[in-house]
């Protein structure tokens, strides 16, 4: 198998050259305990009209947060991840407020087999089990089905090397992030307003959305979204 290891090592600096973001190992714990039911904030059993793919940077949660739990060691200290999935969400174009949305639509519980096959890609137990009970659950999908779901849509899309657009001081612009991902995705055909940056406290770099229809065909985003011009922080890898 050593003959593999060039050609890792040659494929890796291809994708660097191309402003790509490389794949990233994940290692996953040694056992995994059962996910626990959340809350209901609010519930609304409507019937959505699109679908936001919410892309999460890493760095940027766990240089904002700090948890004493498994799931917070697991994403932010036994792994370096770039980009990871927050959650498909059903939507409603006319929503006012996360209420309005497609929400918590049956409370069940995501089986331990389907949290170990996810976790590298919505990497929390928690998360997981949050994301399918609100929104998940108002996808028309079974949780493994779901998360199918979720892991083909990310893994379809190529990930931009954020590292290539900041400058000195760590920023870029929403624009360029925006442009970033279009030209990853040309083959894919990936439209500029199908992808909407988020910020977080002091305009550093949160997630972005991938929106699509009910077909999971691109389509424009109705969400809000920080202006192109907007500079934004960019939290490094770490």
């Amino acid at each position: 198998m050593q003959y593999l290891k060039p050609l890792l090592v040659a494929a890796s600096l291809l994708l660097s050259s191309q402003g790509v973001q490389a794949q990233e190992a994940c290692n996953l714990p040694s056992s995994i305990p059962a996910p626990k039911l959340q809350k209901i904030d609010c519930a609304n059993n409507s019937r959505p009209d699109s679908f936001v793919l919410a892309l999460s940077w890493s760095p940027q949660y766990c240089a904002s947060t700090k948890h004493d739990s498994e799931d917070f060691r697991f994403q932010c200290e036994k792994n370096k991840f770039g980009f990871v999935v927050h959650g498909l969400w059903p939507q409603n174009s006319n929503a006012k407020d996360k209420c309005d949305h497609p929400r918590h639509c049956e409370q069940s519980m995501v089986d331990k087999a389907t949290v170990q096959k996810n976790l590298c890609t919505v990497p929390s137990i928690g998360l997981i089990q949050g994301q399918w009970q609100k929104h998940g659950s108002c996808s028309g999908l079974s949780a493994p089905a779901y998360f199918d779901k979720i892991r083909a849509l990310s893994q379809a899309l190529t990930k931009p090397d954020l590292s290539r657009l900041v400058n000195a001081d760590g920023y870029t612009t929403a624009g360029e992030i925006i442009q970033a991902f279009v030209q990853a995705n040309q083959s894919l055909k990936l439209p500029r307003d199908a992808v909407a940056v988020q910020v977080g406290s002091k305009n550093a770099f949160r997630e972005v959305f991938i929106c699509y229809d009910l077909n999971y065909r691109f389509t424009t985003c109705t969400n809000s979204r920080t202006p192109d011009k907007q500079r934004v922080f960019v939290t490094p890898k770490g």
